[in-house]
């Protein structure tokens, strides 16, 4: 079994992330973003599928969160104060968003716009600053997250914070046990832009990925679901050679 807990090849250790995320959730009286980081979902090779009973709650409101992808990376996301969805990443890929994510955005920030509906979410993924190594992105994501805090959620993509000065400043917050805004550049250049616009199609009651298992669909040809998709774990198919209906069908007993 892969088990795709947080381990922390990076030299900002698990415990360091999981203390900031608890000071900063008592310091800004949040109860409902910046959840426990160790609810992420995990690949069961042996099962061939994927394990998410350890799941991050609906965020209804503005909130932040940390993230942690499965493999020795941190990340940060936001949903700003108009709804907008962020996810901001000191080390951008080509491919930022893996299952790992994917699934944890998807638990924080679907919305219930219509039951059985398939919806998908848009994410944008700015241009911040990056770093300069393979081990400083916890440190930027506490960074980034604690300004988000600071500033009531408003996203400043131009913010360069001096990076000598990341760690030395994140033990003296934890210390101390209150996260002030990490130092800044006193006069920051503005970076060129490449923002990236990306969607996640979600699926089922449940709004999650397509991943998380195979997908069936409503075999009601006058099926009036938007889109009939729905995980197989999630619906009731006792008999694999019954015709399956979704919920809006059945009542109707249809042939």
């Amino acid at each position: 079994m892969i088990d795709q807990r947080p381990t922390l090849h990076c030299k900002s250790l698990d415990r360091h992330m999981s203390a900031a995320n608890t000071i900063i959730r008592t310091q800004f009286r949040i109860s409902h973003c910046l959840q426990s980081t160790h609810n992420i979902p995990f690949y069961v090779e042996q099962e061939d599928r994927w394990n998410v009973e350890k799941k991050m709650q609906r965020v209804n409101g503005p909130g932040v969160q940390l993230h942690f992808n499965g493999v020795s990376h941190w990340l940060a996301s936001l949903k700003d104060l108009d709804g907008k969805i962020y996810v901001i990443d000191s080390l951008r890929t080509n491919k930022p968003l893996n299952n790992v994510l994917k699934i944890q955005l998807c638990q924080l920030y679907a919305t219930d716009q219509a039951k059985n509906m398939s919806i998908s979410i848009p994410i944008s993924i700015p241009s911040v600053q990056q770093q300069l190594n393979s081990s400083d992105c916890g440190l930027f994501s506490i960074a980034f997250v604690t300004e988000l805090l600071h500033s009531n959620y408003a996203l400043n993509t131009n913010v360069r914070f001096q990076i000598s000065q990341l760690r030395p400043h994140l033990i003296k917050c934890l210390e101390k046990g209150k996260l002030d805004p990490f130092p800044k550049i006193a006069k920051m250049p503005k970076m060129p832009s490449n923002d990236k616009e990306v969607r996640i199609t979600v699926y089922c009651h449940c709004k999650l990925p397509g991943c998380i298992d195979n997908l069936i669909s409503c075999e009601n040809k006058k099926c009036s679901n938007i889109t009939k998709w729905f995980h197989v774990e999630c619906v009731d198919k006792t008999n694999a050679n019954e015709k399956w209906c979704c919920d809006v069908c059945r009542p109707k007993n249809v042939s």
